[in-house]
């Protein structure tokens, strides 16, 4: 039987899988690393360009 609830978008929605729970945290945590990885070297450097590390990250994320 349809009622104003049942006709919600939620209702009966199916979720895209997600990755296997330790292959995502392993992938987070290794961004996070390589990000403080990337801030420790151009603090150290005088250069104005990102560092290796943060661009590989940046296009791992999918934020380049």
């Amino acid at each position: 039987m349809r009622t104003e609830l049942t006709d919600l978008p939620w209702v009966g929605h199916k979720v895209r899988k997600w990755e296997p729970e330790p292959l995502r945290w392993l992938g987070v945590h290794g961004l996070y690393a390589a990000y403080r990885a990337a801030d420790r070297r151009e603090l150290s450097t005088p250069s104005a360009e990102s560092s290796r590390a943060a661009r590989l990250a940046d296009r791992i994320s999918g934020r380049h």
